[in-house]
């Protein structure tokens, strides 16, 4: 089960070139790193390159927090609220300029994503599925729910991690790859599903003026989609 496309082969590519820059002898060495997203961030700051930009803000977050010897023991028990800190901020900079929220605290389950797609199919009137991820600290797993017929089918999508210790930056590729693959579903289906509810609320106004009765339904808020972060 594949979802959109994540971040393009130019930021991959930049991506590559920070950490080739900030290694020396073979290891990730953390200030050469910050350095190469500074210097290159100054450099970029005229351009129109969004996305490259905020894989330099993400990274510079990660690197930041990053432990630089594995003799440096990390601390399991307070690490939860900062895994989730350090991980909304992450998913803000992705976020960024998509219209698309994040809800603090929200603890949404598979029943809660059940709900999501019964909604969706009704306002949207076709087959959609939902996407979502659930975190334990430093790792999670995203995740998608998908009518099918008179069931709900779960499917693990990917395993996604955060680096605890610089030298793991280089595979954290694969998960931001996957973060921005969730942002752009997400995006595609906000599109979709607004363009399907204008559609329904100005047929409900049409039937409703021409019986004479205000059969409209409240939407009571946005009716924008939300996004749900899950912390543990």
């Amino acid at each position: 089960m594949n979802i959109n496309e994540g971040i393009s082969a130019i930021a991959k590519q930049l991506y590559q070139e920070i950490l080739t820059r900030g290694t020396v002898n073979d290891k990730v060495d953390k200030k050469k790193v910050r350095i190469a997203i500074t210097e290159e961030k100054l450099s970029m700051l005229k351009s129109d390159q969004t996305e490259c930009l905020q894989i330099l803000d993400i990274l510079d977050i990660i690197t930041k927090h990053c432990l630089t010897d594995h003799s440096i023991r990390f601390d399991d028990n307070a690490s939860e609220l900062t895994c989730y800190r350090k991980f909304a901020k992450v998913l803000d900079k992705i976020l960024d300029n998509t219209m698309l929220d994040i809800l603090d605290g929200e603890r949404v389950f598979n029943k809660a994503s059940k709900t999501v797609v019964k909604n969706l199919e009704k306002i949207y009137n076709n087959k959609v599925m939902t996407v979502s991820m659930d975190w334990t600290g430093t790792i999670g797993y995203m995740f998608a729910v998908k009518p099918l017929n008179d069931v709900f089918v779960t499917r693990t999508l990917y395993t996604l991690t955060i680096p605890i210790y610089i030298d793991e930056l280089p595979s954290f590729i694969d998960t931001l790859d996957h973060l921005y693959s969730w942002r752009n579903y997400h995006a595609l289906i906000k599109d979709i599903v607004l363009e399907a509810f204008s559609k329904r609320e100005k047929e409900r106004f049409f039937y409703s003026s021409m019986l004479g009765s205000s059969t409209t339904a409240t939407t009571g808020g946005s009716t924008s989609p939300n996004v749900y972060l899950t912390p543990t």
